[in-house]
């Protein structure tokens, strides 16, 4: 089985991918509860979506969904609704019988951006640094060499306790 994009924990200005849940993920809000609609985009992430959560006074929060949606999702459905839409370019080579051409591959995410969205979460988080993007975390050192640091959070309904 593929390997899934983890989803992300920001703690301390820091994000983290969160590598494990030990405790009852049933207090996250699943796509029904957004009014959303979501397709794979890939083998590396079945459910369509990432979420991304934060640690903001000792509570945990959602705080965004990057999301796939399903392509007969009536976007109307979002109006009013806080979004983000990034758009990164990658210089390719495709290589054919007439030749090598370069092209700019584009890259398109979506997020749905929430406001006060409290996490109820009892149990642990598992976490490892840096979360893996290598366009949002810059490092001189090969992959191989990246300084890595793991970390296991604690939290009791909501509450950042360890």
């Amino acid at each position: 089985m593929t390997t899934q994009v983890p989803d992300s924990l920001t703690i301390d200005g820091r994000r983290w991918a969160i590598e494990d849940w030990a405790g009852n993920r049933s207090c996250i809000p699943a796509n029904e509860d957004f009014g959303l609609v979501t397709s794979s985009p890939s083998t590396n992430n079945w459910a369509g979506r990432i979420d991304h959560f934060m640690v903001f006074q000792g509570r945990l929060y959602l705080f965004k969904l990057q999301i796939n949606l399903a392509p007969d999702f009536d976007r109307a459905r979002l109006a009013g609704r806080r979004r983000e839409v990034l758009y990164r370019y990658e210089p390719m080579t495709r290589h054919d019988k007439t030749g090598h051409h370069s092209f700019m591959k584009e890259w398109r995410f979506e997020y749905l951006v929430l406001d006060d969205c409290r996490v109820n979460f009892t149990g642990e988080l598992r976490l490892a640094f840096p979360y893996g993007d290598a366009w949002e975390v810059p490092s001189h050192k090969g992959a191989d060499e990246a300084d890595a640091e793991t970390m296991t959070v604690v939290f009791e309904q909501g509450e950042q306790v360890g």
